[in-house]
């Protein structure tokens, strides 16, 4: 039986203390019919963003694993270690300030890859918010 993940999920961090709860709680509510693992890399944060990431993969062993860095490497080598780390057939991106909203997000994105091979990306609505959750009109 093979019990490597579908989708690894990255999720690149750095100083985002009062997002990344909201973040990593949008990818533990996900309904799938398949394993998927949640890599978060901490770049050096500064603030509690690290023990907040660490509390969550103590919690979820099975589906979190943590990189994290001695100096700050900026993002574009952030990507480049959690693709290094991934295991999944499929990646998934959450930076640590977004959150998704459909618990089955996944699910249809993977079941959709799943069925049409001549695929090779798929991608969802946004919607932007303010740290209000007030929804931002985009300029005209």
């Amino acid at each position: 039986m093979n019990n490597s993940p579908i989708v690894s999920i990255l999720m690149p961090t750095y100083n985002h203390e009062k997002y990344i709860s909201q973040a990593i709680e949008s990818v533990l509510a996900q309904e799938t019919s398949y394993r998927y693992e949640l890599l978060i890399h901490d770049d050096k944060s500064t603030d509690t963003t690290l023990k907040i990431a660490q509390e969550y993969a103590k919690k979820y062993p099975d589906k979190i694993f943590l990189l994290t860095e001695k100096e700050n490497q900026g993002l574009l080598k952030s990507y480049k270690k959690l693709i290094g780390y991934s295991k999944g057939k499929y990646l998934a991106i959450l930076e640590s300030d977004d959150y998704w909203i459909d618990k089955n997000k996944l699910q249809m994105q993977i079941d959709f890859l799943e069925n049409n091979y001549d695929y090779g990306i798929v991608a969802g609505d946004i919607r932007n918010i303010d740290e209000n959750g007030n929804t931002i009109t985009p300029p005209a």
